[in-house]
């Protein structure tokens, strides 16, 4: 009898061990999936300080601050505007992090989940043509189309409490902070209106000039497509080979007249130089008034460039260089007479410590080739030039949220042409 109720007693010792076992991985399951849902409203809102705040990670961690970088939303509104910001804002919005309650797997103390992030096809988005704010705010608010990107989240119980410690791919499900809708500033080509004081297309003579700027306009197209065709070869050589739209036209420095800007293969190495023209009334010739080589070539860290204006100068920014020293130089140029005013250089050296598995990378900065300068010098310099731009003439990538030039993804930009097309639209000026 005794045997009996001593089995008695182990039994019920081992059921109430199970029942509490049952109730603490409820209790954590449970704490888990409230978890998941404050951090998919924290994404939604675009609010860092939220995200990290449901992690166990100390501010000095990379996982800590590059998350509190990447959902800065100050910064990106500081840096780009207001509207810019509200497009921002408004793809975070569409984030959703979905899950299945029997795909989180809890052991003692850590945990993890194989999750699925939704959210709006910004890409579509982006890159139609929008001409406002406004307009690509719409496109996103009113998108059916999503992007899903598979991934994992994980979790540590850190003073009795789950919280995450592990995100993966959140970077990727953020690219788009990366860039910026792209907003057009031509629009269709328009006969000049001498009474009209409200120019409409860039490319056409300002309705403030006399009638004499018309005709100089007409002879300038005219002489662009004499010009374009004794240059074909070159030019079609590049399109073809680097896949790019090599021709642009715009009135650059605002006196009514288009300038001409192509890039052309370089004969003596597998690369392309960018050309800015001019029309001359005086001589009825088309002249090169700035040339930089190198500026896209198949290599390693090499081919990238953005072209923007301001009132006064043109600023050209092109990369070269391989990942253990990666050169970003920018040439400067005054509009009014095409005289080079400075040349800049950032060099980027990177490293990396297998010991901390951290990647660094150190920073030079240079004036005018071999005059060093200091950071804070050389970002006030190019700040100045970004806060000032008019419009990004030409472009083959987006700056990085890392760059000083990264507010430029903000501003109106032109797009460049095929050969083609350029001819299309040149014959359709006159």
């Amino acid at each position: 009898m005794k045997f009996r109720k001593i089995i008695a007693s182990v039994l019920c010792v081992a059921l109430a061990a199970g029942f509490a076992g049952c109730d603490d991985s409820k209790k954590s399951q449970e704490a888990i999936e409230g978890l998941i849902s404050d951090y998919a409203e924290a994404l939604s809102n675009f609010d860092g300080e939220a995200v990290t705040a449901l992690t166990n990670w100390e501010e000095d961690d990379t996982a800590y601050t590059e998350t509190a970088w990447l959902l800065n939303g100050s910064f990106y509104k500081d840096s780009c505007g207001e509207t810019a910001y509200k497009v921002c804002k408004a793809v975070a919005a569409t984030v959703s992090v979905e899950y299945e309650s029997e795909d989180i797997k809890i052991n003692d103390t850590k945990a993890s989940v194989k999750v699925t992030y939704k959210i709006a096809d910004w890409k579509s988005i982006y890159e139609d043509s929008d001409y406002e704010y406004d307009e690509a705010l719409k496109n996103v608010k009113k998108s059916k189309d999503i992007l899903s990107f598979n991934s994992k989240l994980s979790f540590e119980l850190t003073d009795g409490e789950w919280k995450i410690s592990k995100i993966n791919d959140l970077y990727d499900v953020f690219a788009y902070t990366q860039t910026f809708p792209y907003i057009d500033v031509q629009p269709d080509p328009v006969d000049p209106d001498p009474t009209d004081t409200d120019p409409t297309d860039p490319t056409e003579p300002t309705d403030t000039q006399s009638a004499d700027i018309s005709v100089i306009y007409d002879q300038a197209v005219k002489e662009y497509l004499w010009y374009l065709d004794q240059y074909r070869y070159g030019i079609e050589k590049i399109e073809n080979s680097f896949n790019t739209e090599p021709v642009g036209i715009y009135d650059l420095d605002g006196d009514g007249v288009p300038e001409l800007y192509y890039i052309t293969e370089h004969t003596e190495d597998y690369s392309g130089i960018f050309h800015f023209c001019t029309y001359d009334d005086y001589s009825g010739e088309v002249f090169i008034r700035a040339s930089i080589p190198d500026v896209i070539y198949q290599a390693q860290g090499g081919g990238y460039y953005i072209i923007y204006i301001t009132g006064d100068e043109l600023i050209l920014t092109y990369t070269h260089g391989e990942e253990a020293l990666f050169h970003v130089e920018s040439d400067v140029y005054s509009l009014s007479n095409w005289e080079l005013l400075d040349h800049y250089r950032r060099d980027v050296y990177y490293e990396y410590d297998p010991v901390n598995d951290l990647e660094i990378n150190t920073y030079e900065y240079y004036m005018n080739d071999d005059v060093a300068i200091s950071q804070d010098e050389y970002n006030a310099i190019f700040k100045d030039f970004v806060n000032r731009t008019t419009v990004v003439v030409a472009s083959n990538y987006s700056p990085l949220a890392e760059d000083v030039e990264y507010p430029l993804n903000a501003k109106p930009r032109l797009n460049m042409m095929t050969y083609d097309k350029a001819i299309e639209y040149l014959e359709s000026l006159i």
